[in-house]
């Protein structure tokens, strides 16, 4: 029972006592401490870090787990302390991505790095689920975090052999232009030889004068740019690094492709075309990377026509507008095109229909449109081969 009395403010005094049976106050009191204590010895017991917050947002409990982890205590996590071992990389899209589901009452996934307690950081897939009472109030979320640290360097790896595949691929490629892009090096820098060697003869002949001088400077600056902007494509396309990915209009990507395999086409006797739209848009991708893709292909296409003769020789490279927010640019030759049934053998690394190829070429290819979200496709047409790849605009 509760018992309450309450005195009495009258001059002959006195009180007022009220008895209340509470049993099933007492017993809902008790039924919840024991819940309570049986959740904490699962959640410290559990081969996962658990963790609680309020309404509010703010931690209101840590398993042993957590704790054991982060070498903290519990009063140290509370509210907003366990932000404090999340990496500062990190910080900002936690925070986005767990006020978004809590303004939501929504389930969420992240993942981020903690700090152990012996300082490394550790890769965790965080869960979090929201929490209501019987009534439906919202009572704050429950969430569970594991490490999967192995698996994100594993993922690490795998970027990292990708990304060195797709770089061997390039070199490859530039060692097959080498020629070309030797001759498209060696006629600016010849023009210059050649306005360097005028100017000294009109020089020994007293009649250079400022005019013709500032012409022949501008010649050499010129030609100098060119030769810059050749070696600078070289250098881009067998350079180690990373993928970067920006905002590209593809219409840069097809001119970097013309001035690279333009002296390749005329040696070859290959009429080249490119064909962009007006409305042709902008890919969120790496430019290198890219355009690895699009020589790859172009280059194919090339080698197709050897056994065409030379007045029939074409190869068309057409971006078309953007539909249904995709961006396709398709590689076209007049080729005797591939064998009936093999288009998906095409893209198996190993497959080649040359004597001397590697069969890397398309694989690298399509690995590298699909990381960028896209498609890469072949098929015969009336005249030859259409490779086409298609990808998403960027927003």
């Amino acid at each position: 029972f509760l018992a309450r009395v309450v005195p009495l403010k009258t001059s002959e005094g006195g009180a007022v006592a009220s008895h209340s049976e509470i049993t099933r106050l007492k017993q809902a009191e008790q039924s919840s401490r024991e819940s309570d204590a049986r959740f904490r010895t699962v959640a410290d017991t559990a081969p996962v870090m658990i963790w609680m917050s309020g309404p509010d947002k703010e931690g209101i409990f840590f398993n042993k787990g957590w704790l054991e982890f982060t070498g903290r205590t519990a009063d140290e996590e509370m509210g907003e302390g366990w932000l404090k071992g999340v990496h500062p990389e990190d910080v900002a899209h936690c925070l986005e991505v767990c006020g978004g589901a809590f303004a939501k009452r929504e389930p969420f996934t992240v993942e981020y790095r903690l700090r152990r307690h012996d300082g490394e950081y550790r890769w965790l897939l965080d869960t979090g689920t929201p929490r209501f009472d019987a009534e439906g109030v919202f009572l704050g979320y429950i969430g569970s975090c594991i490490d999967i640290g192995e698996r994100k360097q594993a993922e690490l790896d795998h970027q990292l052999q990708n990304t060195e595949l797709a770089r061997v691929g390039r070199v490859a490629l530039m060692g097959e232009l080498a020629a070309s892009l030797a001759h498209e090096i060696n006629n600016p820098v010849g023009a210059m030889v050649a306005n360097a060697s005028a100017g000294q003869r009109l020089l020994a002949r007293g009649k250079l004068g400022t005019t013709e001088l500032q012409e022949l400077l501008a010649d050499i600056v010129s030609d100098g740019h060119r030769a810059r902007e050749v070696i600078e494509g070289i250098r881009n396309m067998v350079r180690k690094s990373e993928a970067s990915y920006a905002r590209v209009p593809i219409s840069e990507i097809i001119t970097d492709l013309a001035r690279i395999i333009r002296a390749d086409a005329i040696a070859r006797k290959i009429s080249l075309v490119t064909e962009v739209d007006d409305r042709a848009g902008v890919v969120l991708g790496d430019r290198v990377q890219l355009l690895q893709v699009l020589l790859n292909l172009t280059m194919n296409a090339f080698e197709s026509l050897g056994v065409v003769r030379a007045e029939a020789r074409r190869v068309v490279v057409r971006v078309g507008p953007v539909e249904e927010g995709k961006i396709c640019v398709g590689v076209r030759d007049t080729g005797p095109g591939f064998p009936d049934g093999i288009v998906e053998q095409l893209f198996e690394p190993f497959f080649s229909t040359k004597a001397e190829g590697t069969g890397m070429g398309l694989a690298i290819a399509r690995s590298i449109v699909e990381a960028h979200g896209g498609t890469l496709s072949g098929k015969n047409h009336p005249d030859g081969a259409l490779f086409t790849i298609c990808l998403p605009e960027a927003r």
